[in-house]
């Protein structure tokens, strides 16, 4: 279970608030954290935290199937996780990792998330985004088991001259 404590600093470039469950929105923000560095999509909060009211497991479920159905390729995500929140009230928090495939909604638009607002790129920010997808994501993943005598002295040093 997430902890309430990371709803208090308000939506940011890596947690966006969406008051009901809108599959449209839902599509947005999933691209959009998918497509930069990742997130925390919070349903059932309104842009100033407040809770908005109760959220229904059914309408929270189709929801994210429609959004789904507006993602092309779909984005990997974990599962809805219910949080509580400081006035007691019960909104759904879904983790979305960074992805190394590049993700569009239905109708073409590709989104990143910039501050609070999901932005659509234009066509060179694409390319550019694209093969920087391209590339993976190793930079950023630990390597189990690694310990500092793996690496090679040599190598580190001319990696720095």
């Amino acid at each position: 279970m997430l902890n309430p404590e990371f709803l208090k600093n308000g939506p940011g470039p890596r947690l966006a608030f969406i008051d009901k469950p809108d599959p449209k929105l839902i599509a947005e923000t999933l691209v959009s954290f998918a497509n930069t560095e990742g997130g925390t999509l919070v349903v059932g909060l309104k842009e100033n935290g407040d809770p908005s009211g109760k959220i229904e497991n059914e309408a929270l479920s189709k929801a994210i199937k429609e959004a789904d159905a507006l993602c092309s390729p779909s984005v990997v995500t974990g599962s809805w996780e219910p949080v509580e929140t400081e006035k007691g009230a019960t909104v759904y928090a879904l983790r979305v990792p960074r992805s190394i495939e590049l993700h569009a909604l239905s109708d073409g638009r590709v989104l990143i998330r910039s501050d609070v607002v999901n932005r659509p790129l234009g066509g060179q920010e694409i390319l550019k985004l694209a093969s920087a997808k391209s590339t993976g994501d190793y930079e950023s993943e630990p390597v189990p088991g690694a310990t500092k005598e793996d690496f090679s002295r040599k190598m580190i040093d001319e990696y720095l001259a």
